[in-house]
């Protein structure tokens, strides 16, 4: 099954977005893209969220732009992180600095226990971010060279998407059930709720995993 990462980007930056986007329709995981036409309002404050909550991670394409955006700061920041931390390696993180953003401003960005966000650990080209680096951010590469950075970092995320299929099941929310959920104005659910449908999911899979090996150990016997 083919994971979709929700991206987290500013429309200021859209001819690298545009880039990267393109470059990943050559991978194997799609991406759930916020649409410029959908109106501002709780209704597609609401979808935002939706988005996330249906997609097996994000990808933050991180810049001065992004993180002056409220949107990003007020609701897929603290939303993408909520998630990760609620659902652990199910949901994955890749954060990619695509231009110059001051470490003091990346500093500001904290977790509910205190800790960074914007580590370096967590950030995939984290050296290129510095002054005195040699090495460029993608704002800074010619066309080629941000072409090859590109499908290099395609390629890492597409590494991360081979997980098991089974695991990936249980890992997506349906869509259906999303479409049913009754979100607050923070866009939250209830750990409990999550939880109790992660467990439905689960043995839902194991029943069919189940229900699998019961029919080929028959049809085995049956020759």
């Amino acid at each position: 099954m083919i994971s979709t990462y929700f991206l987290s980007y500013s429309r200021k930056d859209s001819g690298l977005v545009d880039e990267f986007i393109k470059t990943s329709q050559l991978f194997n995981f799609d991406l759930w893209i916020d649409k410029e036409e959908q109106e501002y309002g709780q209704k597609w404050k609401n979808q935002l969220y939706k988005g996330i909550l249906s997609s097996n991670g994000a990808i933050l394409l991180i810049s001065s732009n992004s993180l002056k955006s409220d949107v990003i700061n007020n609701i897929e920041i603290p939303f993408i992180f909520e998630q990760q931390k609620n659902r652990g390696d199910e949901f994955k993180v890749f954060i990619v600095i695509i231009d110059y953003v001051p470490e003091t401003l990346l500093n500001n960005y904290q977790s509910t226990n205190g800790e960074y966000i914007f580590r370096d650990r967590h950030i995939k080209n984290v050296s290129a971010n510095k002054l005195d680096s040699e090495k460029q951010l993608p704002s800074e590469m010619m066309v080629g060279a941000r072409k090859k950075y590109w499908y290099s970092l395609c390629g890492k995320i597409s590494e991360e998407n081979k997980s098991g299929e089974e695991v990936e099941k249980i890992a997506t929310i349906d869509k259906e059930l999303l479409d049913n959920i009754d979100l607050d104005s923070d866009g939250h659910i209830t750990k409990e709720e999550f939880d109790a449908h992660m467990n439905l999911k689960k043995k839902e899979i194991e029943n069919s995993l189940l229900k699998s090996f019961v029919e080929k150990f028959l049809h085995k016997n049956k020759e």
